[in-house]
């Protein structure tokens, strides 16, 4: 698994923290498998800092793709409280 950079603003902590904790999702017997990937791609709901979906790379190519929802919709404000985490 590629790993992130741990410093930096709270936003890159918790994409690392969702990666992290993806990745121990995804080996467990009931989760979902990432393919081997050495690049993510992150796009947010508007302007917001709440991700809208992980896209796993492999030399370019996107190979697995997460969507978090959050509870109430679509985020409008920062920092909305995260409802499930899927691939699509």
């Amino acid at each position: 698994m590629s790993s992130l950079p741990s410093v930096g603003d709270g936003q890159n902590n918790l994409l690392k923290k969702i990666v992290e904790n993806t990745f121990s999702i995804s080996n467990s017997t009931s989760g979902f498998n990432i393919p081997e990937y050495n690049s993510i791609y992150v796009t947010y709901y508007g302007i917001t800092n709440n991700i809208y979906q992980i896209f796993y790379k492999l030399d370019g190519a996107t190979v697995f793709t997460l969507q978090l929802d959050y509870v109430g919709g679509v985020p409008t404000t920062n920092d909305a409280n995260l409802q499930s985490i899927y691939p699509i």
